[in-house]
This record gives C-alpha cells, structure tokens and sequence, in this order.
C-alpha cells in the first residue's frame, strides 16, 4: 500500500546522541559484590564509584573474544574500554538497534592489529536499512518477547539439569555407605553390593537377515538411530555381524567421549530390537531393571571403578582398551527390585522434562533466528 514507509540506508553514527567506549575501569574499582553489572573489561561483572550511566544502552564488544559480541543494557550500568555503549536519537529506538548490530557481522571490522580491536570511528561510517521508530519498536517488540521465552526455558532446563545432578548424588549411596541420602516412602532395606558379571548375562546374538533399525550409543541421548548421526549407513560389510539386541537389554560403548570419558552404558527401550556396533559390549540382568541399572553404570561410583581400569588411552579406533570381562568386574549396588523400579521411573520423568525443555529452547532460537534473517534488510 501507499501509507507504507519504505526503510531507509543511514549511517549507524548518524542514528545515535552516543556512540563511544567507556572509560578505563582497572580491576581494583570492582568490587564482587557487584550492584550494577559492568560490561567489558575481561568480562567483569561487579561494581564501582564511578562512570555510572542510566537508561538504555546497545553495548558492543571491542576486543578479544567479545569483539562484535552485541549486548543490551537497562537501568544502572558501568562499561569499560572494552565496551562501546551506543544510544539511540529520538527518533530510532535504542533496543532496535541492539537487534539490528546482532544482524551485522560487526566482528569483521575490527583492525588487522597485533591486538584487533573494532575502532568507533570505523563503525559510526558503516551503513544499514532500517524503517521508521514506529515500526522499529513493533520488531524489537516481537524479538524481545522471544528472548523473554529463550530465558525462561534456559532456566527451566538448567534447574532441571542441577535437579537431576543433587538426585544423582542423593539417591545412590556415596562412598561405602549401604544406603542413599534420599529415598522413597516404605523402603529400609540396606543395598546389596554385587560385582556386574554376578548378575548379567552376555548377549553375543546376530541375525544377518534382520531388519530391526541400525542404533547406536550417544554419551548425550543414549540409543539413536545411526542415520540421524550419519546421513549415510556406515556400517558396510560388518552390518552382518552386529549385535541384534532386544528391548530391556543393556550394552555399553566403550567410545570415550567428553561427556563420558570412560564409556557409556544404556538399556534398550524404544524399540524391541536393534542391531548395533559388535564392538559394544551388550549384556542382559533378569532380577534387575536395566534402566536403573544403566543409571548407576554412568554414575561417579562405577567411573572411579573404569578409570583404574582402563590401562592405557583409547586405540587406534577410538575405544577404551577394556574387555566384556573387565567391565564386568565393576561393583554395583543395588537395592530391591521395587525400589529400583521407582528410582529408573523418576529419573526417566526427569530425563522426559530435561528433553522437553531443551526442544523447546531450540525451537525458540531458531524461530529468532528466522525472524533476525527476515524482519531486517
């Protein structure tokens, strides 16, 4: 329509009343008990007397591995040197324009220097499209909405993550201890140590002619289907001798990973076969519930246990030199049946919540990412 303001090409200096480096905050102005948060400097968060600004600002990182890195400052702030506060004339909105910088690759523009570093006088000149202030606060009013979202489910996930984290410490017995800190209603018995070969069963099954889903083992997320990790089946000739391991039974990828240094061990529940790896070791436990069992497999007590034994680094193919035999010396404890059974049912409510949680703050970030690529020129 003809009522419709076309955006306009404008110098970023030519929209602002500020557009500066603070001042030289040394390390000894801050204090950590920080009222007011300090933008900058080191990434220091604290406190000081002095170069107190209010009100709005869009920071921007100069230096370091901040440099380009967009911020956005409400209320009481300090910035250092390492900081460049912009703020918005009246007519363009201050909030905006900390969207707008967060689509500029600012980062590109710093100097060649021993020590690179994005100079004011370069970043007043660069230019962009933008639309009037009316239509600058809808957008900012959308994205901002978003972050609002992206914040809160961050800190749902990361509670959850710290919940699961003090139950997993709470709930198994620490160090020679025969029970744990926290149980559920009715159980008193003392948990029973057992070596893990006492109570499981090796499972060295195939079937060539199967066609149960190819799986494998995450550290992160446990069995998943080897084409959501490999666009391609790189499995090849060896498929023939993989593992067919069926629903409730355990195998353990003796891969080192960040996540997990010394392996990972989890029971199948999702489908009611699968082939996987040969190299896994794979096991089944009849008197035991493997979802609980697994738990305790990944935990502190059982890697201290993996750590003695495992005597050198990972081979040439990437697993920890440990045999079926040795990682079934492992001790675990275990309680009654029942009690297990309530334990793997609580951790896997919380696994369901922890999943939930982070799909939902994927979904949200890319939904901002989307709207960042499409609301601006």
């Amino acid at each position: 329509s003809q009522n419709t303001p076309t955006w306009e090409q404008r110098k970023l200096g030519d929209l602002c009343v500020e557009f500066r480096s603070g001042e030289f905050i040394s390390a000894s102005d801050i204090t950590e008990t920080g009222e007011y948060p300090v933008f900058g400097g080191n990434g220091l968060r604290g406190f000081t007397d002095r170069f107190n600004h209010d009100g709005e600002y869009t920071l921007i990182g100069r230096q370091g591995a901040l440099c380009g890195n967009v911020n956005f400052a409400v209320g009481k702030s300090y910035f250092t040197e390492h900081a460049i506060a912009v703020r918005a004339d009246k007519k363009n909105q201050t909030r905006f324009l900390y969207y707008l910088f967060s689509t500029l690759d600012l980062g590109q523009y710093s100097g060649q220097s021993a020590q690179p570093g994005l100079a004011v006088g370069n970043l007043v000149e660069l230019k962009s499209t933008l639309p009037d202030k009316q239509e600058q606060e809808k957008i900012s009013g959308v994205l901002t909405a978003l972050d609002t979202l992206i914040t809160l489910h961050q800190r749902k996930y990361e509670k959850l993550v710290n919940i699961k984290k003090s139950m997993l410490d709470k709930m198994f017995p620490k160090n020679g201890a025969s029970v744990p800190e926290i149980r559920f209603k009715g159980f008193t018995d003392p948990w029973e140590q057992r070596k893990l070969g006492e109570i499981a069963k090796e499972v060295v099954r195939n079937d060539p002619a199967s066609d149960a889903p190819i799986m494998m083992i995450t550290a992160g997320n446990g069995f998943i289907e080897q084409s959501d990790r490999y666009a391609f089946n790189n499995a090849g000739e060896s498929l023939k001798k993989y593992i067919l391991l069926e629903r409730g039974e355990l195998a353990y990828n003796h891969g080192a990973s960040k996540l997990r240094p010394y392996g990972s061990c989890f029971a199948l529940t999702t489908v009611e076969k699968a082939r996987i790896p040969f190299v896994y070791h794979c096991f089944s436990v009849e008197k035991s519930n493997p979802e609980f069992l697994s738990i305790e497999l990944n935990g502190a007590n059982v890697e201290n246990q993996l750590r003695k034994i495992v005597s050198s680094g990972a081979r040439m193919d990437g697993l920890l030199n440990i045999a079926y035999s040795e990682y079934t010396e492992v001790t675990v404890q275990l309680p009654k049946k029942e009690e297990q059974d309530w334990i793997a049912k609580f951790f896997k409510h919380l696994d369901t919540l922890i999943t939930l949680h982070q799909r939902k703050l994927e979904k949200l970030q890319n939904i901002k990412k989307s709207c960042l690529e499409k609301m601006f020129v």
